[in-house]
Protein backbone atom coordinates (compact mmCIF):
# COMPACT_ATOMS: atom_id res chain seq x y z
CA UNK A 1 0.00 0.00 0.00
CA UNK A 2 1.17 3.54 -0.74
CA UNK A 3 2.54 5.98 1.92
CA UNK A 4 1.48 9.05 1.79
CA UNK A 5 4.85 11.73 1.82
CA UNK A 6 4.62 13.99 4.60
CA UNK A 7 5.76 17.43 3.83
CA UNK A 8 6.37 20.44 6.38
CA UNK A 9 6.10 24.01 4.88
CA UNK A 10 8.06 26.78 6.94
CA UNK A 11 6.48 30.47 5.79
CA UNK A 12 6.99 33.91 7.81
CA UNK A 13 6.31 37.26 6.80
CA UNK A 14 3.66 38.97 5.03
CA UNK A 15 0.51 37.66 3.22
CA UNK A 16 2.65 37.67 0.24
CA UNK A 17 5.42 35.40 1.77
CA UNK A 18 2.43 32.99 3.12
CA UNK A 19 0.28 32.76 0.45
CA UNK A 20 2.60 31.21 -1.74
CA UNK A 21 3.54 28.42 0.25
CA UNK A 22 -0.08 27.65 0.92
CA UNK A 23 -0.46 27.08 -2.85
CA UNK A 24 2.23 25.00 -2.65
CA UNK A 25 0.95 22.90 -0.26
CA UNK A 26 -2.60 22.78 -1.60
CA UNK A 27 -1.03 21.53 -5.11
CA UNK A 28 1.01 18.72 -3.08
CA UNK A 29 -2.10 17.69 -0.99
CA UNK A 30 -3.79 17.34 -4.31
CA UNK A 31 -1.00 15.06 -5.33
CA UNK A 32 -1.60 12.70 -2.57
CA UNK A 33 0.62 14.31 0.15
CA UNK A 34 -0.09 15.31 3.78
CA UNK A 35 0.80 18.66 4.29
CA UNK A 36 1.50 20.67 7.67
CA UNK A 37 2.74 24.12 7.66
CA UNK A 38 4.47 26.39 10.28
CA UNK A 39 3.36 30.26 10.34
CA UNK A 40 3.42 33.15 12.79
CA UNK A 41 0.11 32.84 14.92
CA UNK A 42 -1.51 35.76 12.84
CA UNK A 43 -1.59 33.27 9.59
CA UNK A 44 -3.06 30.20 11.24
CA UNK A 45 -7.01 30.62 10.06
CA UNK A 46 -5.35 31.19 6.38
CA UNK A 47 -3.63 27.94 6.61
CA UNK A 48 -6.65 26.49 8.06
CA UNK A 49 -8.60 27.82 5.19
CA UNK A 50 -6.83 26.29 3.18
CA UNK A 51 -7.05 23.25 3.96
CA UNK A 52 -3.75 22.38 5.16
CA UNK A 53 -2.55 21.48 8.73
CA UNK A 54 -1.66 24.53 10.77
CA UNK A 55 1.34 24.97 13.59
CA UNK A 56 1.65 28.51 15.54
CA UNK A 57 5.45 28.42 15.52
CA UNK A 58 6.09 31.82 16.88
CA UNK A 59 3.84 34.89 17.79
CA UNK A 60 2.63 37.72 15.76
CA UNK A 61 5.36 40.72 15.39
CA UNK A 62 2.88 43.04 16.54
CA UNK A 63 2.35 41.11 19.36
CA UNK A 64 6.05 40.85 20.32
CA UNK A 65 6.21 44.52 19.90
CA UNK A 66 3.41 45.52 22.29
CA UNK A 67 5.76 43.37 25.15
CA UNK A 68 8.28 45.83 24.49
CA UNK A 69 6.23 48.88 24.86
CA UNK A 70 5.85 49.77 20.96
CA UNK A 71 2.54 50.00 19.30
CA UNK A 72 1.86 48.43 15.69
CA UNK A 73 2.53 50.90 14.12
CA UNK A 74 6.43 51.96 15.57
CA UNK A 75 6.86 48.37 15.52
CA UNK A 76 6.43 47.65 11.77
CA UNK A 77 8.16 51.47 11.27
CA UNK A 78 11.36 49.79 13.05
CA UNK A 79 10.81 46.77 10.91
CA UNK A 80 11.42 48.96 7.71
CA UNK A 81 13.81 51.27 9.04
CA UNK A 82 15.97 49.20 10.64
CA UNK A 83 17.95 47.16 9.01
CA UNK A 84 17.75 43.17 10.39
CA UNK A 85 15.73 44.15 13.45
CA UNK A 86 13.22 41.98 12.04
CA UNK A 87 15.41 38.84 11.94
CA UNK A 88 17.70 39.80 15.24
CA UNK A 89 14.87 41.44 17.73
CA UNK A 90 12.58 38.58 16.75
CA UNK A 91 13.26 35.65 14.35
CA UNK A 92 16.95 34.18 16.61
CA UNK A 93 15.60 35.49 19.81
CA UNK A 94 12.50 32.32 19.21
CA UNK A 95 14.20 30.35 17.19
CA UNK A 96 14.24 27.42 20.42
CA UNK A 97 10.76 28.17 21.13
CA UNK A 98 10.06 28.34 17.03
CA UNK A 99 11.97 24.39 16.98
CA UNK A 100 9.75 23.34 20.03
CA UNK A 101 6.64 24.37 18.59
CA UNK A 102 7.15 22.15 15.66
CA UNK A 103 8.58 19.25 17.00
CA UNK A 104 5.37 17.56 18.24
CA UNK A 105 4.78 17.72 14.29
CA UNK A 106 8.24 16.31 12.92
CA UNK A 107 7.64 12.54 13.22
CA UNK A 108 6.99 11.11 10.20
CA UNK A 109 7.78 13.89 7.79
CA UNK A 110 9.57 12.97 4.94
CA UNK A 111 11.19 16.80 3.96
CA UNK A 112 11.46 20.34 5.16
CA UNK A 113 10.82 23.62 2.91
CA UNK A 114 10.97 27.01 3.70
CA UNK A 115 11.23 30.70 2.11
CA UNK A 116 14.11 33.20 3.75
CA UNK A 117 12.35 34.48 6.79
CA UNK A 118 12.03 30.77 7.84
CA UNK A 119 15.42 30.66 9.36
CA UNK A 120 14.18 27.90 11.64
CA UNK A 121 13.40 25.64 8.58
CA UNK A 122 17.25 24.57 7.78
CA UNK A 123 17.98 24.14 11.23
CA UNK A 124 15.12 21.98 11.61
CA UNK A 125 15.82 19.78 9.35
CA UNK A 126 19.67 19.41 10.20
CA UNK A 127 17.90 18.26 13.51
CA UNK A 128 15.61 15.42 12.33
CA UNK A 129 17.88 14.49 9.74
CA UNK A 130 15.43 15.74 7.18
CA UNK A 131 16.07 17.13 3.35
CA UNK A 132 15.34 20.98 2.77
CA UNK A 133 14.26 22.87 0.15
CA UNK A 134 14.63 26.45 -0.06
CA UNK A 135 11.84 28.18 -1.92
CA UNK A 136 12.81 31.19 -2.98
CA UNK A 137 9.55 33.91 -3.87
CA UNK A 138 11.75 36.65 -5.49
CA UNK A 139 15.27 37.32 -7.44
CA UNK A 140 16.45 39.67 -5.27
CA UNK A 141 17.00 37.06 -2.68
CA UNK A 142 17.77 33.96 -4.63
CA UNK A 143 21.26 36.01 -5.60
CA UNK A 144 24.51 35.28 -3.34
CA UNK A 145 25.00 37.44 -0.82
CA UNK A 146 27.81 39.37 -2.38
CA UNK A 147 25.74 40.23 -5.28
CA UNK A 148 23.73 43.56 -5.79
CA UNK A 149 20.32 43.40 -6.93
CA UNK A 150 20.10 46.21 -9.31
CA UNK A 151 16.98 48.07 -8.12
CA UNK A 152 14.57 50.36 -10.89
CA UNK A 153 14.62 53.54 -7.85
CA UNK A 154 15.97 54.64 -4.73
CA UNK A 155 13.08 53.14 -1.96
CA UNK A 156 12.28 54.86 1.17
CA UNK A 157 13.65 52.19 3.23
CA UNK A 158 16.42 50.19 1.09
CA UNK A 159 16.99 46.44 0.65
CA UNK A 160 19.75 45.45 2.80
CA UNK A 161 23.34 45.32 0.98
CA UNK A 162 25.86 42.48 0.69
CA UNK A 163 27.45 44.10 3.69
CA UNK A 164 24.59 44.67 5.71
CA UNK A 165 23.73 41.29 5.32
CA UNK A 166 26.66 39.92 6.27
CA UNK A 167 27.01 42.29 9.07
CA UNK A 168 23.07 41.29 10.14
CA UNK A 169 24.24 37.37 9.89
CA UNK A 170 27.23 38.25 11.84
CA UNK A 171 24.87 39.71 14.63
CA UNK A 172 23.00 36.74 14.97
CA UNK A 173 25.67 34.18 14.84
CA UNK A 174 26.27 34.05 18.41
CA UNK A 175 22.81 33.30 19.60
CA UNK A 176 22.75 30.67 16.85
CA UNK A 177 25.76 29.29 16.71
CA UNK A 178 24.89 28.61 20.63
CA UNK A 179 21.24 27.02 20.08
CA UNK A 180 22.87 24.95 17.35
CA UNK A 181 25.52 23.20 20.45
CA UNK A 182 22.92 22.95 22.70
CA UNK A 183 20.95 20.91 20.24
CA UNK A 184 24.61 18.86 19.33
CA UNK A 185 24.70 19.99 16.26
CA UNK A 186 27.96 20.59 14.28
CA UNK A 187 29.33 23.27 14.43
CA UNK A 188 29.44 25.80 11.09
CA UNK A 189 30.90 29.33 9.81
CA UNK A 190 29.45 32.38 11.54
CA UNK A 191 28.57 33.60 7.80
CA UNK A 192 26.36 30.22 6.91
CA UNK A 193 24.21 29.83 9.87
CA UNK A 194 21.08 31.05 8.81
CA UNK A 195 21.77 29.72 5.37
CA UNK A 196 20.58 26.39 3.74
CA UNK A 197 22.76 23.53 3.93
CA UNK A 198 23.32 19.82 4.00
CA UNK A 199 20.81 17.31 1.96
CA UNK A 200 19.52 20.11 -0.56
CA UNK A 201 17.66 18.56 -3.63
CA UNK A 202 16.63 22.03 -5.11
CA UNK A 203 15.70 25.00 -4.28
CA UNK A 204 12.79 26.35 -5.45
CA UNK A 205 12.03 29.69 -7.51
CA UNK A 206 8.32 30.27 -7.84
CA UNK A 207 8.37 33.14 -9.52
CA UNK A 208 8.07 34.08 -13.35
CA UNK A 209 10.75 33.55 -15.90
CA UNK A 210 9.99 37.18 -16.55
CA UNK A 211 11.33 38.25 -13.81
CA UNK A 212 14.69 35.81 -14.00
CA UNK A 213 17.34 38.07 -15.88
CA UNK A 214 19.83 37.06 -13.49
CA UNK A 215 19.89 33.16 -13.22
CA UNK A 216 23.64 32.49 -13.92
CA UNK A 217 23.64 34.01 -10.28
CA UNK A 218 21.60 31.52 -9.10
CA UNK A 219 22.51 28.34 -7.21
CA UNK A 220 22.86 25.22 -9.32
CA UNK A 221 19.71 22.84 -9.29
CA UNK A 222 17.62 26.45 -9.07
CA UNK A 223 14.18 25.31 -10.44
CA UNK A 224 11.71 28.52 -11.58
CA UNK A 225 8.11 27.26 -12.22
CA UNK A 226 6.25 30.48 -12.02
CA UNK A 227 4.02 32.32 -9.71
CA UNK A 228 2.12 30.41 -7.39
CA UNK A 229 -1.30 32.07 -7.24
CA UNK A 230 -2.99 31.76 -4.24
CA UNK A 231 -4.49 34.64 -2.31
CA UNK A 232 -7.23 33.16 -0.25
CA UNK A 233 -10.17 33.38 -2.44
CA UNK A 234 -9.88 29.79 -4.13
CA UNK A 235 -11.62 31.25 -6.90
CA UNK A 236 -14.74 31.28 -4.92
CA UNK A 237 -17.35 33.67 -3.18
CA UNK A 238 -18.40 37.20 -4.39
CA UNK A 239 -17.01 40.69 -3.90
CA UNK A 240 -18.74 42.74 -1.50
CA UNK A 241 -21.53 43.94 -2.50
CA UNK A 242 -20.41 47.58 -2.05
CA UNK A 243 -17.70 47.09 -4.18
CA UNK A 244 -19.63 44.85 -6.94
CA UNK A 245 -21.92 47.84 -7.35
CA UNK A 246 -19.39 50.49 -7.85
CA UNK A 247 -17.45 48.06 -10.40
CA UNK A 248 -20.62 47.49 -12.09
CA UNK A 249 -22.06 51.02 -12.07
CA UNK A 250 -18.97 52.80 -14.64
CA UNK A 251 -16.11 52.16 -16.61
CA UNK A 252 -12.72 49.76 -15.04
CA UNK A 253 -11.29 51.53 -12.23
CA UNK A 254 -7.78 52.23 -11.56
CA UNK A 255 -7.01 50.18 -8.41
CA UNK A 256 -4.61 51.76 -5.85
CA UNK A 257 -2.58 49.33 -3.39
CA UNK A 258 0.73 49.39 -0.97
CA UNK A 259 0.13 45.54 0.37
CA UNK A 260 -0.41 44.63 3.89
CA UNK A 261 2.45 45.81 5.36
CA UNK A 262 2.63 49.06 5.74
CA UNK A 263 2.50 51.76 8.87
CA UNK A 264 1.35 55.01 8.25
CA UNK A 265 3.17 55.58 4.78
CA UNK A 266 0.45 54.80 2.76
CA UNK A 267 -2.83 58.20 3.99
CA UNK A 268 -0.59 60.66 1.35
CA UNK A 269 -0.26 57.36 -1.44
CA UNK A 270 -3.81 57.55 -1.38
CA UNK A 271 -4.96 60.90 -1.35
CA UNK A 272 -2.89 61.94 -4.15
CA UNK A 273 -3.28 58.42 -6.42
CA UNK A 274 -6.97 59.63 -6.17
CA UNK A 275 -6.46 63.07 -7.19
CA UNK A 276 -4.56 62.13 -10.21
CA UNK A 277 -6.93 59.64 -11.20
CA UNK A 278 -9.60 62.32 -11.36
CA UNK A 279 -7.12 64.41 -13.44
CA UNK A 280 -7.69 61.96 -15.83
CA UNK A 281 -11.20 60.77 -15.92
CA UNK A 282 -10.50 57.60 -14.15
CA UNK A 283 -12.63 56.04 -11.23
CA UNK A 284 -10.60 54.43 -8.39
CA UNK A 285 -10.24 51.70 -5.78
CA UNK A 286 -8.56 52.17 -3.08
CA UNK A 287 -7.20 49.09 -0.79
CA UNK A 288 -5.55 50.73 2.27
CA UNK A 289 -5.71 48.36 5.03
CA UNK A 290 -7.67 49.26 8.46
CA UNK A 291 -5.40 52.23 9.14
CA UNK A 292 -7.43 54.42 7.21
CA UNK A 293 -8.82 57.38 8.38
CA UNK A 294 -10.77 59.20 5.26
CA UNK A 295 -14.11 58.62 3.72
CA UNK A 296 -14.98 55.25 2.58
CA UNK A 297 -16.59 56.08 -0.75
CA UNK A 298 -17.64 59.27 -3.10
CA UNK A 299 -18.72 59.40 -6.48
CA UNK A 300 -15.83 58.08 -8.15
CA UNK A 301 -13.72 56.66 -5.34
CA UNK A 302 -14.74 53.33 -2.91
CA UNK A 303 -12.27 52.26 -0.25
CA UNK A 304 -11.72 48.54 0.83
CA UNK A 305 -9.51 47.21 3.69
CA UNK A 306 -8.41 44.14 1.27
CA UNK A 307 -9.96 42.25 -1.53
CA UNK A 308 -8.52 38.83 -2.87
CA UNK A 309 -6.68 40.68 -6.23
CA UNK A 310 -7.27 37.86 -8.16
CA UNK A 311 -11.11 39.22 -7.95
CA UNK A 312 -10.44 42.76 -8.20
CA UNK A 313 -7.35 42.99 -10.88
CA UNK A 314 -8.72 41.63 -13.95
CA UNK A 315 -11.77 44.38 -14.01
CA UNK A 316 -9.38 47.05 -13.32
CA UNK A 317 -7.89 49.82 -15.96
CA UNK A 318 -5.11 49.78 -14.21
CA UNK A 319 -2.84 48.64 -11.59
CA UNK A 320 -0.62 51.20 -8.75
CA UNK A 321 0.83 48.64 -6.29
CA UNK A 322 4.28 48.79 -4.24
CA UNK A 323 5.64 45.83 -5.96
CA UNK A 324 5.64 43.17 -3.35
CA UNK A 325 6.04 39.68 -5.30
CA UNK A 326 2.81 38.57 -4.80
CA UNK A 327 0.76 41.49 -5.94
CA UNK A 328 3.07 41.76 -8.06
CA UNK A 329 2.19 38.13 -9.46
CA UNK A 330 -1.88 38.94 -9.37
CA UNK A 331 -0.95 42.50 -11.39
CA UNK A 332 0.89 40.38 -13.98
CA UNK A 333 -1.86 37.79 -14.51
CA UNK A 334 -4.44 40.10 -14.79
CA UNK A 335 -3.34 41.70 -17.81
CA UNK A 336 -3.59 45.03 -16.85
CA UNK A 337 -1.35 47.40 -17.15
CA UNK A 338 0.96 48.11 -13.99
CA UNK A 339 2.66 51.17 -12.48
CA UNK A 340 5.29 50.39 -9.32
CA UNK A 341 5.75 52.20 -6.38
CA UNK A 342 8.03 50.34 -4.19
CA UNK A 343 9.51 51.81 -0.33
CA UNK A 344 11.18 48.52 1.22
CA UNK A 345 12.52 45.36 0.94
CA UNK A 346 12.84 43.74 -2.55
CA UNK A 347 10.34 45.64 -3.93
CA UNK A 348 12.60 48.11 -6.00
CA UNK A 349 14.04 45.57 -7.46
CA UNK A 350 11.19 43.94 -8.76
CA UNK A 351 10.08 47.41 -10.09
CA UNK A 352 13.75 47.00 -11.74
CA UNK A 353 12.98 43.15 -13.11
CA UNK A 354 9.61 44.72 -15.08
CA UNK A 355 10.66 47.76 -15.93
CA UNK A 356 13.41 46.59 -17.31
CA UNK A 357 10.95 43.81 -19.48
CA UNK A 358 9.13 47.16 -20.26
CA UNK A 359 6.26 45.53 -18.75
CA UNK A 360 5.54 48.04 -15.71
CA UNK A 361 6.53 51.00 -15.52
CA UNK A 362 7.64 52.21 -11.51
CA UNK A 363 8.41 55.55 -9.58
CA UNK A 364 10.22 55.73 -5.50
CA UNK A 365 6.87 56.38 -3.22
CA UNK A 366 9.37 59.41 -1.87
CA UNK A 367 9.08 60.75 -5.56
CA UNK A 368 5.16 60.19 -5.81
CA UNK A 369 2.62 63.53 -5.61
CA UNK A 370 0.03 64.34 -7.49
CA UNK A 371 1.23 64.96 -10.79
CA UNK A 372 3.98 62.71 -11.02
CA UNK A 373 1.60 60.44 -10.80
CA UNK A 374 -0.82 61.69 -13.06
CA UNK A 375 1.85 61.43 -15.59
CA UNK A 376 3.00 57.80 -14.88
CA UNK A 377 -0.91 56.63 -14.93
CA UNK A 378 -1.26 58.38 -18.76
CA UNK A 379 1.52 56.25 -19.88
CA UNK A 380 -0.05 53.22 -18.39
CA UNK A 381 -3.21 54.45 -20.56
CA UNK A 382 -1.48 53.50 -24.07
CA UNK A 383 -1.93 50.60 -26.70
CA UNK A 384 1.92 50.14 -25.83
CA UNK A 385 1.33 49.51 -21.98
CA UNK A 386 -2.17 47.31 -23.08
CA UNK A 387 -0.01 45.10 -25.22
CA UNK A 388 2.42 44.85 -22.74
CA UNK A 389 0.30 43.35 -20.06
CA UNK A 390 -1.24 41.19 -22.07
CA UNK A 391 1.96 39.28 -23.57
CA UNK A 392 3.25 39.52 -19.91
CA UNK A 393 -0.18 37.86 -19.14
CA UNK A 394 -0.02 35.18 -21.79
CA UNK A 395 3.82 34.04 -19.91
CA UNK A 396 2.92 34.07 -16.70
CA UNK A 397 -0.57 31.69 -17.06
CA UNK A 398 1.52 29.67 -18.98
CA UNK A 399 3.80 28.79 -16.59
CA UNK A 400 3.22 25.84 -13.68
CA UNK A 401 3.84 27.94 -10.71
CA UNK A 402 2.66 25.84 -7.62
CA UNK A 403 1.60 22.55 -9.56
CA UNK A 404 4.91 22.52 -10.95
CA UNK A 405 7.02 22.97 -7.82
CA UNK A 406 4.52 19.91 -6.38
CA UNK A 407 5.01 17.56 -9.20
CA UNK A 408 8.90 18.05 -8.72
CA UNK A 409 8.44 18.16 -5.05
CA UNK A 410 6.40 14.77 -5.48
CA UNK A 411 9.05 13.13 -8.01
CA UNK A 412 12.06 13.06 -5.81
CA UNK A 413 10.25 11.96 -2.91
CA UNK A 414 9.12 9.09 -4.91
CA UNK A 415 12.61 8.84 -6.34
CA UNK A 416 14.25 8.89 -3.17
CA UNK A 417 11.41 6.58 -1.29
CA UNK A 418 9.97 4.15 -4.29
CA UNK A 419 7.25 3.27 -0.85
CA UNK A 420 6.03 6.56 -1.61
CA UNK A 421 5.25 5.79 -5.39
Amino acid sequence: MAIAPRIMLLAIGSLGDVHPLLALGIAARERGAEVTVGVAEEHVNSVRDAGLTPVAMVESLDRAGARVGLDKQDTRRLTLQLTGWFVNQHMVPNLRGMIEALAPSMDGQDIVCGNPLAIAAPIVAELYGLPFVPVRLQPAISLPNGFEMPQATKPVHPYPTPQERRTNTWRAAQQVAALRKSFDLPDRPPLTLLGPHGDMPMTLGLFSSLMAGFKDQFVPDFKITGFPLYDGSGGQGQLEERLERFLSDGPPPAVFTLGSYVPDLGQNFYHDSLEAARRLGLRSVLLTGPDWTGPREGADFIVCDYVPHSKLFPRARLIVHHGGIGTTAQALHSGRPQCIVPFAFDQPSNGFCLADKGVALTMPLASYRVDQAAAMLAECLTPEAETAATEAAHTVRSETGAEGAADLLMAWLAERQPALQ
